[in-house]
């Protein structure tokens, strides 16, 4: 493990990315989306000049998140909808390419040596960007990891096993990440109803979340066979090894 003053020295390099959270966050201007938000949260109706969609309550039946996200829909209106077009495409694009910023998050989870180092909770901090803007979020976490992660020394010194990503299981997060986010934003942005993108508006939300959790249950479930399996055909092996070997030996 690095000493003190050579995380006291990283955490010091690394102050250029709490500075861009602290950019991100002033930029994004909360106070004036809730402002913007208003009056679409008051009238429960998004409409513009081509339509008008009623906002859906109690999504995910948990207030607090059903009360801040409420607003988010309007926020999000002008993209989704398409009434927009600039903001439209620039969205589209921009939520497409979280989705390979989630499965690299998600892999170096996988690295043991990251084992309960801030890379070690890829779902909390995607899911925190939900809330309060991936701008903001995603620069304190590279903070955390380059001040609190291993250094790449560090890694250099370690064994193979401990620095390299386990490939069990990560042949299940490309499905994972298209079903749970890349999917969820085409229908958000391409779906031919309104009001089948307002639905998938809100579903997206909690897209980390079950990202995450949907990664774990399967690893878990898949893992256990396949340790059973290597350890059966392991036990079946060295025996059959040793008849042969006998068997060529008495010849």
């Amino acid at each position: 493990m690095a000493s003190a003053g050579v995380k006291a020295r990283r955490a010091a390099a690394s102050v250029p990315f709490l500075l861009i959270a602290a950019w991100c966050f002033r930029t994004m201007d909360i106070d004036k989306l809730v402002l913007n938000q208003q009056p679409f949260v008051d009238s429960g109706v998004i409409e513009w000049d081509g339509g008008k969609v009623t906002i859906l309550d109690h999504f995910h039946h948990v207030d607090i998140l059903d009360t801040i996200w409420r607003g988010t829909m309007a926020t999000f209106s002008p993209s989704t909808f398409g009434y927009d077009s600039i903001a439209s495409w620039q969205m589209f694009s921009f939520l497409t390419d979280l989705g390979p910023v989630y499965a690299v998050w998600i892999l170096e989870s996988y690295r043991p040596a990251n084992a309960w180092t801030p890379a070690y909770f890829p779902t909390f901090f995607s899911l925190a960007g939900q809330l309060l803007g991936l701008g903001s979020v995603a620069p304190f976490f590279y903070f955390l990891c380059f001040a609190f992660g291993p250094t790449a020394s560090e890694l250099s010194r370690s064994p193979v096993q401990n620095r390299t990503v386990r490939q069990g299981v990560s042949g299940l997060l490309l499905p994972i990440v298209f079903l749970f986010h890349t999917a969820e934003v085409f229908a958000m942005f391409l779906a031919p109803e309104y009001t089948t993108r307002h639905f998938w508006t809100w579903a997206w939300q909690l897209s980390p979340f079950w990202i995450g959790i949907t990664h774990l249950v399967l690893s878990k479930t898949i893992a256990r066979p396949q340790a059973a399996s290597k350890v059966t055909s392991s036990t079946l092996a060295t025996p059959l090894k040793t008849l042969l070997l006998n068997g060529a030996s008495s010849r």
